[in-house]
């Protein structure tokens, strides 16, 4: 599968969160838990992160290892791409603590940002003990 093909394999999802300052989209993966994908404003930035909820106790920011790390992902750029036709934030940023969500972003935040007219830039120590930063900036028109 080609990573542009990604884009369009994503889970149905909605909008459960549309405030002024915070949104708020879930999704269901293939095993039934519950994914939530969150924008946090941080003027002028708004903070993109997505949780798998696991249980009462559980909302996991990191990679867990159960799979479905694709589809998971092209479904969080889906709900990015909505965002920003709806808010047209100036600038989105995620993190990235592990490895492989490093290389994961590396790879896919390029294409996402060109698709949604932004630019990205990075910060923080590359597979580092830092989180890599990654921004999207909105190309000026």
């Amino acid at each position: 599968m080609k990573l542009l093909e990604l884009f369009d394999q994503a889970f149905p999802w909605k909008w459960n969160v549309q405030d002024e300052d915070f949104y708020q989209a879930e999704f269901v993966e293939s095993k039934g838990i519950p994914i939530h994908v969150q924008f946090q404003v941080e003027d002028p930035h708004w903070e993109v992160d997505f949780t798998r909820d696991s249980g009462p106790a559980d909302k996991t920011l990191g990679i867990t290892g159960e799979g479905d790390a694709l589809k998971i992902f092209a479904t969080v750029a889906d709900v990015v791409k909505s965002f920003v036709r709806k808010v047209l934030p100036e600038e989105l940023y995620f993190t990235a603590d592990e490895p492989s969500r490093q290389k994961m972003y590396q790879r896919a935040l390029p294409r996402l940002a060109k698709f949604i007219g932004m630019t990205i830039s990075t910060s923080g120590s590359l597979y580092g003990q830092r989180p890599e930063r990654f921004t999207l900036k909105r190309i000026e028109k």
